[in-house]
């Protein structure tokens, strides 16, 4: 939207407080990263996106890179939230609907998604990386601490590298479309819990702790 269309009087007319606003731009520009390469999004689109004028978009971000990290700081507390259900249910139940919830929010944020695991344009501005590193510890800490386990050197190991695995999965599954090469994503999740299943009970060879988290997923 140029300027002079916003002066057109194509500019919504809408009273917000700031906090409003603020998360009114955070969330048209979490709406274009669905829709576009993350890093191709621009103040130009956001503005349009918003219905605001460019000035009232440097009025509460300076520069794209401190949005970015807003939108992502957003959609971080949301992915955290959304891993990690009610503690009530079975941890087998709770680690079935973190793989579901990583895969739906991968389909809903495709291209942020994989700039986020790949670390690719649009992620470099500085605290992009430890926001993602905070969703997996927080994801780690969670896991093992509602199995009871004790958060020992080898355990650690297997779920961060049980992590990784889910992140390459639902990263190929994206981007290798192998959901239509008979690789359903419904399969992909049941794989993935077993996977988990298989890593911590080689683990118990070497950790008697494991024990406990092995209980828990069956």
């Amino acid at each position: 939207m140029t300027d002079t269309a916003a002066a057109a009087g194509d500019v919504k007319p809408r009273r917000m407080l700031p906090s409003e606003r603020r998360d009114d731009l955070i969330a048209a520009t979490l709406s274009l990263f669905g829709r576009k390469p993350h890093h191709k999004v621009t103040p130009a689109d956001i503005v349009a996106e918003a219905g605001v004028s460019r000035a009232l978009f440097y009025r509460y971000f300076s520069s794209m890179d401190e949005l970015n990290i807003a939108a992502l700081e957003k959609v971080t507390e949301g992915l955290t939230a959304q891993l990690l259900p009610p503690e009530d249910e079975p941890l087998v139940g709770q680690v079935r609907h973190a793989i579901h919830e990583l895969f739906s929010f991968a389909r809903a944020y495709p291209t942020p998604y994989i700039a986020l695991v790949r670390r690719g344009p649009g992620v470099s501005t500085p605290g992009a990386y430890e926001l993602v590193e905070k969703v997996r510890t927080d994801t780690i800490d969670a896991i093992l601490a509602r199995a009871r386990a004790a958060p020992t050197p080898y355990l650690l190991l297997t779920v961060r590298s049980w992590i990784g695995l889910l992140e390459g999965t639902v990263l190929t599954w994206l981007t290798d479309r192998v959901e239509e090469r008979a690789l359903p994503r419904h399969e992909l999740e049941d794989w993935l819990l077993g996977q988990l299943r298989a890593m911590v009970a080689a683990t118990t060879e070497f950790d008697s702790g494991a024990a406990d988290l092995a209980r828990g997923l069956q």
